[in-house]
């Protein structure tokens, strides 16, 4: 179709005009899109920058806070002389109320280090040499009362918290792994997921402690106190538990491969769905403990006490249950149970 001469548009079809009006709308549109692509990108270097600023803030804060608390720490040491302060002095309450208040504040890693200094500062237990050469519980008489504080998450790999005072203290998802707690009192603390990889916690006391779900592979708890505590799912896989007081404590379905539990006392404890495969129980007290599928393969029960415990469903394949003590046990169910003398 040609347009009419006296339109000015001599020689030109309506395509050739639209050819030429639609270059420019590609222009205005690639410019339009170049344009809303650099604002994009604009905002998210900005938003970086602002994410960069705040980071950056936090940690000046943080920073700020573990500061001025150690500052205040230090004052109440030198000038208030809390070191030498006795039990209902005011300057323990001051103590203890100015580092409860720091903990809320801080993250993971600066709550370690809270932690580590009091500890080195001897403020959170202040052991006599023949309470640690008699392996003694820690002196409760800490100069700062640590009880209900919160730590949770805290960084304390390779921390050494020998004799600390640390009852009903919340380290949630702590890192703990090498740690010392040897003589420590975690007694009712709060540990769900922890990590304890091959901490040391010989002598300690975790009465009643939750340490559901804990990572505790080759801990050392040789004579520990675990009475009553929750390990539900906890790895115990390898963990040194010799002479260790788990009267009560609840193991359903923990793992305990390999773990050592020679002379332990594992009387009236949950062991349901428990892993215990080449696990170490000679001479070990599993008086009426509920062991209702736990896999035994290969465990050593030499001597065990297993007098009325329920081993319905376990599977005992391999077990070594020689001169093991079987009266009133329940055994419905168990798989490759030896001849044992009851």
């Amino acid at each position: 179709m040609r347009l009419p001469d006296r339109l000015g548009f001599r020689g030109k079809t309506l395509w050739d005009w639209l050819q030429l009006l639609i270059v420019p709308a590609i222009l205005i549109g690639v410019t339009f899109a170049w344009s809303a692509t650099q604002t994009r990108g604009d905002n998210r270097r900005e938003d970086k920058r602002i994410e960069a600023d705040r980071a950056a803030a936090e940690e000046a804060s943080q920073d700020a806070t573990l500061q001025a608390y150690l500052d205040q720490m230090s004052g109440l040491m030198l000038d208030r002389k809390l070191l030498i302060s006795n039990l209902g002095d005011g300057v323990r309450a001051v103590a203890r109320t100015v580092t409860l208040t720091a903990l809320r504040r801080l993250d993971r890693e600066r709550k370690g280090e809270v932690l580590r200094f009091l500890a080195e500062a001897n403020l959170i237990t202040v052991p006599s040499v023949d309470a640690i050469a008699a392996d003694e519980p820690p002196n409760k008489d800490a100069a700062v009362d640590l009880s209900g504080a919160d730590l949770t998450g805290a960084d304390l790999r390779n921390a050494d918290l020998t004799f600390a005072f640390l009852y009903e203290v919340r380290l949630t998802g702590a890192d703990l792994r090498d740690a010392t707690l040897s003589g420590a009192d975690l007694a009712k603390a709060e540990l769900t997921r922890a990590n304890l990889r091959d901490a040391l916690l010989i002598h300690s006391v975790l009465e009643e402690a939750q340490l559901d779900e804990a990572t505790l592979t080759g801990a050392w708890f040789t004579s520990g106190k675990l009475a009553g505590a929750d390990l539900t799912k906890a790895d115990l896989t390898g963990a040194e538990l010799s002479d260790a007081d788990l009267h009560g404590a609840d193991l359903t379905g923990s793992i305990l491969k390999n773990a050592n539990l020679y002379s332990a006392d594992v009387s009236f404890v949950r062991l349901k769905n428990a892993n215990l495969q080449n696990a170490d129980l000679w001479e070990a007290d599993l008086k009426s403990s509920g062991l209702q599928n736990a896999n035994l393969t290969g465990a050593n029960l030499t001597e065990a006490d297993l007098r009325g415990a329920d081993l319905t469903g376990a599977n005992l394949t391999g077990a070594n249950l020689t001169d093991a003590k079987l009266k009133g046990a329940i055994l419905e169910g168990a798989k490759g149970l030896p001849k044992a003398k009851p």
